[in-house]
């Protein structure tokens, strides 16, 4: 089922300009211009700001405060497009149900107009929801039955997983065990991935409650559950691959991830390209720590806090993702490749996300607490023990560094997996293609910056997650992957019509390979990847799009 993408690159470098439709129509004071484009993607896009009270989709602005606790998706998934232009996130995440004609009644657009909300503006989308309504036998305007969440097996299979964790948990703390350490990371990366995952999404369950309650799951070794919101479904899902609102290409400063951003990394061939792979291995190796402890303090509790009592924001997490510093990467640390995250965090701050529920505060509160418990408590308590795992007369030294090993591994196992799994799928030279990046409709470029592998493979299938299909998972984040593999093959069906089949290798050793390929290529700044030659997406879905020409 493996086959190239259909869009490739155009063989001469000339200027490719899309065009970004007529003059804007003005209905009042407020101007807003109508896009189109070969795709048949049609969205608007105005030049008022977005109010902080306001949901903006396709234009028009949505109060839906008074909607806010019967939305069904639950209180925070709604909140998660408060204050921002959410136009993809509503589109991705309604797939069977399309409440138009309720949101209509929240329109407070200055014009005065209710005008009806537009269909699917996507033709590419609307052949895929009509094929997953089909597969689940749900008609368009009927009441949601739940038959595309997660399996009752797959719930529990998730609850013995936990109690596993709990008693291997225990086990690592009270011996000491580097088996039970990796162990732990294992079954960290398996519940996050098979369960937690689908959970962040709302996929798990169509009740909120569960979703939530296994969300938390992906503690301690993984990530938390806010910041987790931040970093992957506001920004990652809304903006793969573009460089600057996607901070899943800027995971930390000294690395290029993607070929968009300029190359400061030094030593030419040979050392860039090996200084590249060291810093993604330190990555590869090191992300959940981030994603657990740093991340959510950095963009969690500072901007809150900061927010709450300390008389504001400050510059740098004031204003929407689009008004974010451009991205650098490089051998001296530039410090604006956290700037996406930065703003999507002040405006999570700004709307109370996180304290709009007691549960939802201390909730996230105790999970980073715990992870923070894990990196140090048992570490010390092994230095201290007489009784620990290794021999008495081990030097103080080899004691030490057993103990820090002892924290570390089952941080390093959950993020070597988490990486190893869902990186290789994004950074690659297929995925980020000038042709993929700069696609006007953003369905459609979800569908193409992802690369599949082993297909057929359930085995790949639960050791991932489901997330060797990652081109379906972004199309469908509500869908549980449970539902994949039945999926795929109709999915391909309707990516091939609308020409944007998704790239995809036949095991996951070939796609980790050509991964590793490209970012050691990315090291040394290969000419066939060099910025200046990339289509750069303004804004991601509605901007327009060019090509520079090299000289």
């Amino acid at each position: 089922m493996c086959q190239p993408p259909k869009q490739q690159l155009n063989s001469d470098d000339s200027a490719v300009v899309l065009s970004v439709g007529p003059p804007c129509e003005v209905k009042g004071d407020v101007p807003a211009c109508q896009t189109w484009n070969d795709d048949g993607f049609v969205s608007w896009e105005t030049d008022r700001p977005i109010p902080q009270h306001v949901w903006r989709i396709h234009g028009r602005d949505y109060d839906l405060t008074g909607f806010v606790d019967d939305h069904p998706g639950g209180v925070h998934m709604i909140m998660l497009g408060k204050g921002t232009d959410c136009t993809n996130l509503f589109e991705s995440y309604h797939i069977i149900n399309e409440p138009r004609k309720r949101l209509r009644t929240y329109d407070v657009t200055p014009d005065g107009l209710q005008p009806a909300v537009p269909e699917c503006p996507s033709a590419f989308l609307s052949d895929l929801r009509t094929m997953v309504r089909e597969h689940f036998g749900q008609e368009k305007g009927k009441k949601n039955d739940g038959f595309h969440k997660a399996h009752p097996w797959a719930v529990v299979v998730h609850v013995l997983l936990v109690c596993v964790e709990i008693g291997v948990g225990y086990w690592w703390y009270t011996k000491c065990s580097m088996l039970a350490a990796f162990l732990l990371g294992l079954i960290s990366w398996l519940l996050m991935c098979n369960s937690s995952h689908d959970a962040s999404h709302g996929a798990l369950s169509h009740r909120a409650w569960v979703n939530t309650l296994f969300h938390y799951t992906t503690a301690p070794f993984q990530t938390g559950q806010c910041s987790w919101w931040l970093q992957h479904v506001v920004s990652h899902h809304q903006y793969t691959n573009v460089p600057g609102h996607d901070v899943d290409a800027h995971h930390q400063c000294f690395a290029r991830w993607h070929r968009a951003v300029p190359a400061e990394i030094l030593g030419g061939r040979w050392f860039g390209g090996f200084h590249n792979l060291w810093w993604h291995f330190l990555t590869y190796i090191g992300s959940t720590v981030g994603m657990s402890i740093i991340h959510p303090f950095k963009f969690l509790w500072i901007p809150l806090i900061s927010h709450r009592f300390c008389g504001g924001l400050g510059p740098k997490y004031t204003g929407l993702i689009d008004e974010r510093d451009e991205p650098r990467h490089g051998f001296f640390c530039p410090t604006s490749h956290d700037s996406a995250f930065e703003k999507i965090a002040g405006n999570f701050a700004r709307q109370g996300v996180v304290t709009m529920r007691y549960s939802t505060l201390f909730g996230n509160l105790f999970i980073w607490l715990l992870s923070i418990w894990c990196l140090h408590v048992p570490f010390i308590k092994c230095l201290l023990e007489e009784e620990a795992k290794y021999e008495s007369h081990r030097a103080p030294v080899g004691k030490c560094i057993y103990a820090l090993m002892l924290v570390l591994v089952p941080f390093m196992v959950s993020s070597l997996c988490f990486m190893c799994v869902t990186q290789i799928s994004h950074i690659q030279a297929e995925t980020q293609e000038p042709a993929v990046t700069a696609m006007r409709d953003p369905f459609m470029r979800q569908a193409m910056t992802s690369m599949d592998y082993s297909p057929g493979s359930s085995i790949v299938q639960y050791l991932t997650g489901g997330l060797n299909l990652q081109s379906i998972h972004h199309m469908l984040p509500t869908v549980s992957l449970c539902h994949y593999h039945a999926l795929y093959p109709k999915f391909l069906v309707v990516c091939r019509k609308h020409g944007c089949e998704p790239s995809c290798e036949p095991t996951f050793f070939h796609c980790l390979a050509k991964h590793l390929l490209y970012v050691f290529r990315l090291g040394y700044n290969d000419p066939r990847f060099a910025p200046q030659n990339e289509a750069l997406v303004i804004r991601p879905g509605v901007a327009v799009s060019t090509k520079a020409t090299t000289t």
